[in-house]
C-alpha cells in the first residue's frame, strides 16, 4: 500500500459527529451506513471509490490495483 500512496484515516461516527456526517454524505452515503469506505488515489484525487454495506478484501485489493501509483498519470497543460 505503501508503493500507491495509500494514506488510512478514519472517521468514527460511534457518537454524534457532525463532520464524519458530512463526509459520509457528500460520498453518497446519506443513510451514514457502515461499513463504508472511500479510496482516494493519490492521482486521482477528486474521483473517489467506494464500498459500503457489504465487501470482501478483494473488493478493496482490486481497487487499490486500479489506483495509478504517485506520479504515474501525465497532465496536459493548457497553452495559454
Amino acid at each position: 500500500m505503501k508503493a500507491k500512496g495509500v494514506v488510512a484515516l478514519r472517521a468514527d461516527v460511534t457518537n454524534d459527529n457532525p463532520e464524519a456526517y458530512v463526509l459520509l454524505e457528500g460520498l453518497g452515503n446519506p443513510a451514514h451506513s457502515i461499513p463504508f469506505l472511500a479510496v482516494f488515489c493519490s492521482e486521482l484525487p477528486n474521483q473517489p471509490r467506494v464500498l459500503a454495506d457489504w465487501f470482501t478484501k478483494e473488493d478493496l485489493m482490486k481497487i487499490l490495483a486500479e489506483c495509478p501509483g504517485p506520479g504515474t498519470i501525465k497532465r496536459s497543460v493548457a497553452s495559454e
